[in-house]
């Protein structure tokens, strides 16, 4: 639509979707969802959306070592924009997330790194309601070692998390913080 007026354009609207649908993670090369509803606001410094998935999966390769994660939903507000420093932000705000292995909520903030520091600086706050222990290792981030990852996968067999929390908070370059103590990483299970 454009305003007559002022000859700008004032909304664009796309419907877009992949030629063909995958379920091999190999094919993916990039994080992203399948069958997701997002609505965006947009310019060329700033944007928002709002992303509804429903009975679908999302796909966070080089992050997890499983990096298909099947959805039952996920629901969450995006911004993105450049900061007063003039890096990037993107923030996901209480998103909502339910699978298979269990429930919960986040809110994320990420901030483009330095030449010293490319990977950026994270604050993710993750509120476990209910999760699988036998799960457990698999949503945990490729950055931490594999030996505690497995440990933890051949350790944990049964029983489930209640109200549960995650805190990543520091340069990613850094994660998970034991040797540079410049970040947070806590895993909190009653």
């Amino acid at each position: 639509r454009r305003s007559s007026d002022l000859g700008q354009l004032k909304e664009v609207r796309v419907d877009a979707s992949a030629p063909q649908k995958t379920h091999d993670p190999n094919a993916w090369w990039w994080p992203g969802m399948q069958n997701a509803q997002v609505n965006m606001e947009l310019n060329e410094h700033s944007g928002s959306a709002q992303v509804n998935i429903q009975d679908s999966s999302v796909s966070l390769v080089d992050w997890l070592e499983d990096p298909l994660i099947a959805m039952k939903k996920f629901q969450t507000k995006v911004s993105w924009g450049k900061t007063p420093q003039g890096t990037w932000q993107v923030q996901l705000h209480d998103a909502q997330v339910s699978c298979v292995d269990g429930q919960g909520g986040f809110d994320l903030t990420w901030r483009e790194g330095e030449p010293n520091l490319p990977l950026g600086h994270l604050d993710l706050q993750v509120q476990v309601q209910r999760l699988q222990v036998a799960r457990l290792h698999r949503y945990l981030p490729q950055a931490l070692q594999p030996q505690a990852r497995h440990y933890l996968r051949d350790a944990l067999l049964a029983g489930v998390f209640e109200k549960g929390s995650l805190t990543i908070k520091g340069p990613l370059d850094h994660f998970p913080f034991h040797k540079t103590n410049d970040g947070v990483f806590t895993i909190q299970a009653p």
